[in-house]
This record gives structure tokens, C-alpha cells and sequence, in this order.
């Protein structure tokens, strides 16, 4: 009700199909419709509450449009249903920075690479982490890993105001 009307966006011009489809709310997401991911995300979750992908996505959705509080109660109950999953893990962790708590972001983000060293986004979220607290030498470690596991603007220009000399290898 409140996407229909803010945005004029309404559940019923997109299809049930694309709604319980997982990817669905990523593609409106990448294809810059933030008000048709996050409605689709919510009602894909509320048909199949269970999918632990789409409330994952939904939990992603929510904190990357600002709603980080409302995320992390999906993303804990999903992270219940599939424990260890380094996505969700990630999404906590991004949740939970969002929301200015940066000891539970960074618990969250550590767990999250424990088992995948070069996840990107949770590699550059902790070299932010790291560079706030002025640890440079860390900072630069999980920058370095972020690129190593994906290349980003964001972390090569974190990397080059880090590390100005930095080369590029094959």
C-alpha cells in the first residue's frame, strides 16, 4: 500500500510468476526500479516465506533502501534456516552497519569471509570498517581481498587512496 501510494508502483501489474521467482527482485533492483524489487522481494517472501534466497533478497533490498531495521529480522530468521550461509551472513553485517553498529557489523562481515576469504562485499565494508578505525594495514588487506574476489570502483578507489603506489597484477 504504501509503494502504490508513494511511487504509484501496485502489486497487481507484475505478474505471480515473476513475483515467486527469486531473482525477480534483483533484476528490478540492477535495472534501477528499487519501489518494484523491494514490492516484489516483500510479496515473493510473504507467498514463500521459506525461501531463504528471497529473504535474503529482501533482506538485501531493505538495507540497501535504507531500511536496515526492518532487514535484520528477516535476515536472522532466514540465517535460523540456513545457517552459515555467507550471503545472509554478509547481509547482517551490511544491515547492522547501515544501522551504525559496527561491532556487530564487523562480527557479522569476519563470519561471513571465514569461509569465502575474497567475498568482495564483505572484504570492502571491512576495509571501510578498518580505515575508520585508522587501521591502514587491515584496512588495505580486505580491500585488497574485495578486488581479489571482484573487481569494484569503489574498492579500487579505496585501494588507490590507500595504497597510491598499488599495482595491478594479471
Amino acid at each position: 500500500e504504501l509503494l502504490r501510494n508513494s511511487f504509484g508502483t501496485n502489486i497487481k501489474d507484475i505478474s505471480i510468476g515473476n513475483i515467486t521467482r527469486t531473482g525477480t527482485s534483483i533484476a528490478f533492483w540492477l535495472n534501477g526500479q528499487p519501489e518494484e524489487s523491494a514490492l516484489t522481494a516483500l510479496k515473493g517472501a510473504e507467498m514463500k516465506p521459506d525461501n531463504v534466497t528471497m529473504l535474503n533478497n529482501i533482506g538485501g533490498i531493505l538495507t540497501s533502501s535504507g531500511l536496515g531495521v526492518n532487514a535484520i529480522q528477516v535476515l536472522q530468521y532466514a540465517n535460523q534456516q540456513q545457517p552459515g550461509n555467507k550471503m545472509i551472513i554478509n547481509n547482517l553485517g551490511m544491515a547492522f552497519l547501515a544501522l551504525g553498529d559496527v561491532k556487530k557489523a564487523e562480527q557479522y562481515l569476519l563470519q561471513s569471509i571465514s569461509t569465502a576469504i575474497y567475498y568482495p562485499d564483505a572484504n570492502l565494508a571491512l576495509a571501510y570498517i578498518y580505515n575508520k578505525k585508522g587501521d591502514k594495514g587491515s584496512a588495505i588487506k580486505y580491500v585488497e581481498n574485495s578486488l581479489r574476489g571482484a573487481y569494484s570502483i569503489d574498492a579500487d578507489h579505496l585501494l588507490m587512496q590507500l595504497k597510491p603506489d598499488a599495482i595491478w597484477m594479471d
